[in-house]
């Protein structure tokens, strides 16, 4: 293992491997859905596609500041898997309450959660809030107003 270059040897990029993986295998999915009538550009597999491309940018970018830094002392570091298991969790959870609670409730939820596990909080509970209640007015901007698509609502079930 000692003839491997130093980002080859790098534990902190067996995580964004495993996640291009993922993310590849979620593309070739979302690319083999056909829709069941002619949607135009925002069918059932735009969503997904441009998850993936997200994904794959955010990857690089990854990739790229774990290889350009590059230093010993960080190859040494522990691998700490809770973060990424905590997402993991989260984001089950998050699909599981989607369509039960509807996209509003599931959504705050599930942002709150990951400033939580992300600690980009810092400056304290009420920018938390502030940031989950904006993300999600985003997101409900993007996808019902200007993508026209029903998302759930709580009401639904009631």
């Amino acid at each position: 293992m000692d003839s491997l270059p130093s980002p080859l040897r790098n534990k902190r990029l067996v995580l964004p491997a495993m996640f291009f993986v993922f993310t590849t295998i979620y593309l070739l999915k979302a690319i083999t859905i056909v829709p069941q009538v002619d949607e135009g550009l925002v069918g059932p597999s735009f969503l997904p596609v441009v998850i993936s491309i997200i994904m794959y940018a955010a990857l690089a970018v990854v990739v790229f500041q774990e290889v350009r830094a590059g230093l010993p002392a960080r190859d040494k570091q522990t691998f700490n898997l809770v973060e990424p298991v905590l997402v993991v969790v989260a984001t089950a959870a998050y699909i599981a309450l989607f369509e039960l609670i509807g996209f509003v409730l599931s959504t705050i939820l599930y942002v709150f959660v990951l400033l939580y596990i992300f600690r980009l909080d810092r400056k304290g509970m009420g920018w938390r809030i502030a940031y989950t209640l904006i993300i999600t007015g985003i997101g409900y901007l993007l996808f019902r107003v200007f993508f026209d698509v029903r998302l759930p609502t709580l009401t639904e079930w009631l």
